[in-house]
């Protein structure tokens, strides 16, 4: 196949895994909203604010470093397999050391164990992420599909029913570590037919992928603060009910763009990264890109507002109603949703461009 076949396959292989993954993720909350009580669900969603940013930094950009560059050899790749495992185990380190800090910072001490369990997953986590990077960087998305969706149906179903028997934000962290096992382990058993990390480590022969890889984790923590500084500020003033109350409404709301706009820029970014030497395709290409994605993101906005209250019937919580952004702000989130993807100026090694945007 060639470049634009690879491309297109690749794009329905990620639209059939981001719709089954997006669908799986919005039964589990609207599950999860029934069953648990609203402290729960906020320490839940307030956790897993927190621990989002721990993983931006644990990956540092390495993934995209190793997708963007045309060729990269073994002592590379080796190296940036053991870092992306050290940053795992210090992430881990200071998250659990921190854990209780941060849960009396938001005053809310039950915090502390949910945050020290998740914690866990980055000790897990790290040693699949480059196998998925070099998969993609191949372009081979029906594996990477398959394996995703397996992952999150395995947690899925943990999370859901053992929810009906300890209805606790636990179950939910635990079928999270669920998905993150079964993910590393799919991702090893087939990324080691591709590559087997060796002992070595030289730091001078991936500082290109680290200078890249900065620029991109510096745009994702602003891009973090930005999404989820809201969720901090209410669960320390309000307490973590109206916390998971907006969080929820949010997420319905402004979050699937960003979920769906994968299944576009994941697949192009690296068919970008393999034409940069060629600036006019380049430029024509990411104008179309973005021109498609900008309508189907103003086309799902502006759908929010006739699902939005069968959304908060459904979910049963009466909160949700209270938080639920009204359908122009929806519009405007998920507009604004459109320009935070780094990754797309990022397919020529100008990393830097998305931070300074």
């Amino acid at each position: 196949m060639n470049l634009r076949q690879k491309t297109i396959s690749g794009a329905k292989w990620s639209a059939i895994a981001t719709i089954v993954i997006i669908g799986l993720g919005l039964i589990q909350m609207t599950v999860l909203a029934r069953i648990i009580d609203n402290h729960q669900f906020g320490l839940l969603t307030v956790s897993l604010v927190i621990i989002a940013l721990a993983d931006t930094i644990s990956d540092f950009g390495i993934a995209n470093s190793i997708i963007q560059r045309k060729t990269i050899g073994h002592l590379e790749l080796t190296t940036l397999y053991w870092l992306n495992v050290g940053l795992g185990i210090v992430v881990f380190a200071v998250v659990f050391w921190l854990s209780d800090a941060i849960a009396h910072v938001l005053h809310n001490p039950d915090l502390a164990p949910l945050i020290k369990t998740l914690s866990l997953a980055f000790i897990v986590i790290p040693h699949g992420q480059q196998f998925r990077a070099l998969m993609q960087k191949e372009l081979e998305f029906n594996k990477i599909g398959m394996i995703e969706t397996t992952s999150v149906l395995a947690g899925f179903t943990f999370t859901v029913i053992s929810a009906h028997y300890w209805p606790l934000a636990l179950t939910a962290i635990l079928g999270y570590l669920v998905n993150s096992a079964v993910r590393t382990l799919l991702f090893g058993y087939f990324g080691r037919k591709i590559y087997r990390p060796g002992l070595h480590f030289s730091l001078a022969s991936v500082s290109t992928n680290l200078r890249f890889g900065a620029w991109l984790t510096a745009d994702s923590i602003v891009n973090y603060i930005n999404t989820n500084l809201s969720t901090l500020v209410l669960a320390r003033i309000l307490g973590a009910g109206v916390a998971g109350g907006y969080n929820l409404a949010y997420n319905v709301a402004v979050v699937p763009p960003m979920k769906l706009n994968p299944i576009i820029t994941r697949v192009l970014f690296p068919a970008f990264a393999k034409i940069q030497d060629d600036t006019e395709k380049l430029r024509v290409n990411f104008y179309k890109l973005l021109s498609v994605v900008g309508i189907i993101n103003f086309s799902r906005a502006a759908g929010t507002d006739g699902s939005g209250e069968q959304f908060c019937a459904v979910s049963v919580w009466r909160e949700v109603e209270q938080h639920y952004p009204d359908p122009a702000i929806a519009v405007c989130g998920g507009a604004a949703a459109l320009g935070r993807q780094p990754d797309w100026f990022a397919a020529d090694g100008e990393s830097a461009r998305g931070y300074q945007l």
